[in-house]
């Protein structure tokens, strides 16, 4: 759940992203988290309704009429123009690891 993504005005709505890894490193002003350091996210259930795609950034934009939310350009956020449109499901607390991951690991 976050409140200061592009796309969309906070103030009228709410920024929410089907990836963990997304929204922890957005809301930490593009920094992942340091090994060891944790947060919590919380997963809801949304309703997007009938979401208009976003093609480019263009800053801060209104809900657009006959709508129901915004997608951004890549599909990683929606802005969801109502509190409404949202019930939280879990609470998930990450742990960040250091990645220890090698070239070979993603083949």
């Amino acid at each position: 759940y976050q409140r200061r993504v592009h796309g969309g005005t906070n103030k009228k709505g709410v920024y929410v992203s089907r990836y963990a890894d997304y929204t922890v490193k957005y809301s930490n002003r593009q920094v992942p988290l340091e090994p060891g350091e944790t947060c919590k996210i919380v997963m809801f259930r949304t309703l997007p309704g009938r979401s208009k795609h976003i093609p480019k950034l263009v800053g801060p934009i209104d809900p657009t009429e006959g709508f129901d939310s915004h997608s951004s350009p890549s599909f990683l956020e929606w802005y969801l123009f109502n509190e409404d449109q949202l019930c939280p499901e879990y609470i998930l607390t990450i742990l960040a690891r250091e990645d220890t991951r090698t070239a070979s690991d993603d083949q």
